[in-house]
C-alpha cells in the first residue's frame, strides 16, 4: 500500500489528483518534488490575494465598521497600505527583481484594487460579515478533520483550511 492504511487529503491534494493522477502519486506517494526556483506563479499569486484580502477586511472592520461600510477611496488607501506591507515583507526591494516582474506585479496590483472594490460592493448589500480566516479543520485544528472509510480497510482523512468564513449575526 503506497499511501498506508489512511489516505490524508486536503482540497489542494484532491485538485492535484484531478489535474494529474500520476503527478499526485509521484508527489504524495513517493515523496518526489520538482526542483523549483523563485517565481511569482499561481500559488504565490494566491498567497498574495489571501494576504491582501484578509488584511483589508480586518483593517476595514476596525476603521470603517466593516468592508461594506468603507468609502471607496478609504478602502483604496487601506488596500494600498496592505499591498505595500506585503511587498516589504515578502518581495523586497526593486534591486532584486526585474522590470518585467514589477510590470506584471503592477498589473496584479490593479486587479486586486478591482477585486477589493467588488468585495466592498458585495458586503454593502449583504447582512453577512467575514467571521474567520484560515479556519483549520484537522486533527489539532479548531474543527476536527472529516474521517470516513472509502473501502474496507481504507480510511480517508480530509483536512485543510477554509480561506474565509462569512456569517450573519442576528440580535
Amino acid at each position: 500500500r503506497l499511501f498506508g492504511d489512511t489516505v490524508r487529503l486536503t482540497a489542494s491534494r484532491v485538485e492535484n489528483y484531478n489535474r494529474c493522477a500520476f503527478g499526485y502519486m509521484a508527489r504524495y506517494g513517493l515523496g518526489l518534488e520538482a526542483k523549483k526556483g523563485y517565481s511569482f506563479d499561481a500559488p504565490e499569486i494566491g498567497t498574495f490575494h489571501h494576504y491582501v484580502f484578509e488584511g483589508v477586511i480586518h483593517r476595514a472592520k476596525r476603521l470603517c465598521g466593516g468592508i461594506g461600510k468603507c468609502e471607496p477611496e478609504k478602502l483604496r488607501q487601506i488596500t494600498s497600505v496592505v499591498i505595500n506591507e506585503y511587498i516589504e515583507k515578502y518581495i523586497g526591494t526593486t534591486a532584486h527583481r526585474s522590470e518585467r516582474f514589477w510590470y506584471l506585479f503592477e498589473r496584479l496590483r490593479r486587479s486586486v484594487y478591482i477585486l477589493v472594490e467588488k468585495l466592498r460592493e458585495e458586503f454593502s448589500l449583504s447582512l453577512f460579515e467575514p467571521m474567520d480566516f484560515e479556519l483549520d479543520f484537522s486533527y489539532n485544528g479548531t474543527l476536527s478533520s472529516v474521517d470516513f472509510e472509502a473501502a474496507p480497510g481504507m480510511k480517508v482523512t480530509m483536512s485543510g483550511k477554509v480561506d474565509r468564513v462569512d456569517g450573519w449575526l442576528n440580535n
